[in-house]
């Protein structure tokens, strides 16, 4: 494939230009989902070309999943080319990780989430880290921002009655990214804990 016009199905109202923004909207996002503001078109568009898109990334290290269920598509950096991650944001990962795989098992998933009040993920990253969160609203935000930039995770309006700003939702493409298998890791922080100033 010399350019993206030498795979377009005759018919097809693409451009070019389309997949070329679509491959662009991918990198810097990592994973799109269907139902997500302003990706939609970008998911179906790499879905009906999955095979060439698949081709384009491998030249940079980067593996396609696309998962039918819960429609997302992620690209997933191989090992040697992934972008290098704070162990604060490494162990706020597989928090998340083991959180959504929780609620999987006991099929308790929300539309393919994880839906947590910030009080529950509190807890939660207190008995897996022995860390707390920040409390200010604004920090905390700030604190999760990378894992929304990954993808992996939202900030759903929360309940009216609840009294707080917003929920947390571990995303299903964290499954693309984080395998079941680095679970273990969480172990090393907890018995290695870093101060937050210091992570």
């Amino acid at each position: 494939m010399n350019d993206w016009k030498d795979v377009i199905n005759p018919g097809d109202p693409y451009t070019a230009d389309d997949f070329r923004n679509v491959a662009l909207q991918l990198l810097s996002h990592q994973i799109l989902y269907e139902q997500a503001k302003g990706q939609a078109f970008a998911y179906r568009l790499i879905m009906r070309y999955l095979g060439p898109f698949k081709e384009v990334f491998s030249l940079v290290g980067l593996s396609l999943v696309a998962d039918a269920e819960y429609r997302f598509i992620a690209a997933v950096p191989d090992a040697t080319k992934q972008s290098p991650m704070s162990r604060e944001e490494a162990r706020l990962l597989l928090v998340l990780r083991k959180a959504y795989h929780t609620h999987a098992i006991e099929g308790s998933l929300d539309e393919g989430r994880a839906v947590f009040t910030i009080e529950e993920f509190r807890e939660l990253y207190r008995s897996e880290t022995e860390l707390e969160l920040p409390i200010n609203t604004g920090e905390l935000r700030d604190f999760l921002a990378r894992m929304k930039a990954l993808g992996v995770l939202s900030l759903p309006e929360a309940d009216e009655a609840s009294g707080q700003p917003f929920d947390i939702a571990a995303l299903p493409g964290i499954t693309a990214l984080v395998s079941e298998g680095s679970l273990w890791r969480l172990n090393d922080y907890r018995a290695n804990p870093v101060p937050q100033g210091e992570a």
